[in-house]
């Protein structure tokens, strides 16, 4: 979380976001972070070069993003402000969306009108 908030111009689009709306990180008293996860499992680094491994991570990579997109789309539905736009066409397999039915589940008490 913290990185998100420093001065590292490909670390922190947290800060960039804030500013956007005229809000300081350093003028704020507390940050509350909601997170679900893992929702897969890292994939192995079985001695595997970096094309091997990225084979095998986009299929999940564009999953998760897939269910980041859904969760800001729902959030924006319902009234919330949501800082950042997931724009992404990736679509769930049923895995995905047997995942992505479990962290809506997980995300009711904080957002019980997410859908």
């Amino acid at each position: 979380m913290g990185q998100h908030l420093g001065f590292q111009t490909t670390q922190n689009a947290l800060r960039k976001h804030l500013l956007k709306r005229d809000i300081r990180p350093e003028d704020c008293n507390s940050f509350d972070l909601i997170a679900h996860g893992p929702i897969y499992d890292q994939v192995a680094h079985d001695g595997a070069d970096r094309a091997a491994l990225m084979l095998k991570h986009t299929p999940l990579r564009n999953q998760v993003g897939a269910m980041e997109k859904l969760l800001c789309d729902g959030l924006k539905a319902v009234g919330y402000n949501v800082m950042n736009t997931v724009a992404c066409s990736w679509s769930l397999s049923p895995d995905g969306l047997e995942k992505w039915e479990a962290a809506k589940e997980a995300f009711r008490s904080e957002f019980p009108e997410l859908r």
